[in-house]
């Protein structure tokens, strides 16, 4: 499991447009899980990795 978080300024100048600059705030999320699959040996070497992430909540 694992997050990131991270914080973006955009300025947008009066001359072109007033009242359009902006502060945001934005995470990452991701999980991660390794395991065997069809493998009919003892093994400590996990041989199949299922991930998943989620950008820019």
């Amino acid at each position: 499991m694992g997050a990131n978080v991270k914080a973006a300024y955009r300025d947008i100048p009066t001359v072109f447009a007033t009242g359009q600059s902006a502060f945001s705030v934005m995470a990452d999320i991701g999980l991660l899980t390794r395991f065997n699959l069809f493998k009919f040996y003892s093994s400590r070497e996990p041989n199949l990795s299922v991930g998943t992430a989620v950008k820019n909540l």
